[in-house]
């Protein structure tokens, strides 16, 4: 059996604004251990000294070949992009991709531990 090295997820919480929800065309329904439907969490790697930007899943978009929709953000400022990101193509074996868009900083999902914050 393969060990994990394990890390520890951001967990970062951005409150969305009624406005960046419309402009994206999505209604958020949320999911068990997300935050209210208004917010998302920052679900990659606890961040670097020098990576101060965040990413959070906004929408599970149809088409699964084409990825999800991602929102991405830095500390006291408005999310700067929104847009449909490709998955991950790791796996950890057989049905175990990775969760996140590829590309993504640091750890697979795998590999996270939840931190779960709420400021």
């Amino acid at each position: 059996m393969t060990q994990w090295c394990m890390a520890i997820q951001c967990g970062d919480v951005l409150q969305l604004s009624e406005s960046l929800l419309a402009a994206a065309g999505v209604a958020r329904v949320p999911v068990s251990g997300e935050p209210p439907h208004n917010a998302v969490r920052c679900l990659v790697e606890q961040h670097r000294q020098d990576d101060d930007v965040h990413h959070g899943l906004l929408a599970d978009l149809p088409l699964a070949e084409d990825g999800d929709l991602w929102v991405s953000w830095t500390d006291g400022h408005e999310p700067h992009q929104v847009e449909r990101r490709p998955y991950c193509p790791v796996t950890a074996g057989p049905g175990q991709p990775c969760e996140l868009f590829g590309g993504h900083p640091d750890g697979h999902s795998w590999e996270l531990t939840e931190r779960h914050r709420t400021s």
